[in-house]
């Protein structure tokens, strides 16, 4: 006698969720440099990053926390400047993202980098940060002349796509 057993097909798993996408819309973003920091005189420097990231719409996150670093081969005081950034934004919700690309800054004008999300929420897409110059003071115009180690940037908007 043989026995016919049907096989049962397996269960197949589900798709993936699409990546996370939206944005964005504050926060501040710090920035800390070894002496003599930011001068007058071009030359490497490393920076450490952290910040905020507020009012956010990406699949029920609101806020984040970010924490990263910079480097620079060529940086000074004068113009537009960017270098590789590492950077990882944790969610209100405790889920992270990990973003590389150029992080982009000015001491003047407005700034747009846009980053690759290589892990976490939205992994595969591209996140476009845009924040404004610090504000001037005279502590700026004279940190310049003998370093500027520390430095805020208000961020304008963040978005996910």
């Amino acid at each position: 006698m043989c026995a016919v057993v049907a096989a049962t097909p397996a269960a197949a798993d589900p798709p993936p969720a699409a990546p996370a996408s939206g944005s964005c819309d504050g926060g501040s973003t710090t920035w800390h440099a070894a002496s003599p920091g930011v001068t007058v005189v071009a030359r490497p420097a490393n920076f450490r990053l952290g910040g905020q990231v507020t009012g956010c719409q990406i699949q029920g996150i609101r806020s984040g926390t970010v924490a990263g670093t910079s480097n620079e081969e060529n940086v000074n005081c004068f113009g537009p400047h960017s270098g590789p950034a590492d950077l990882t934004i944790t969610w209100n919700d405790g889920r992270q993202s990990h973003l590389v690309g150029d992080w982009r800054w000015d001491l003047a004008n407005r700034a747009t980098s846009t980053l690759d999300v290589v892990d976490g929420v939205a992994q595969g897409r591209k996140a476009t940060v845009v924040i404004e110059p610090p504000d001037e003071s005279p502590a700026a115009v004279s940190g310049c002349i003998s370093g500027l180690t520390f430095g805020r940037f208000r961020i304008v908007s963040v978005k996910v796509d």
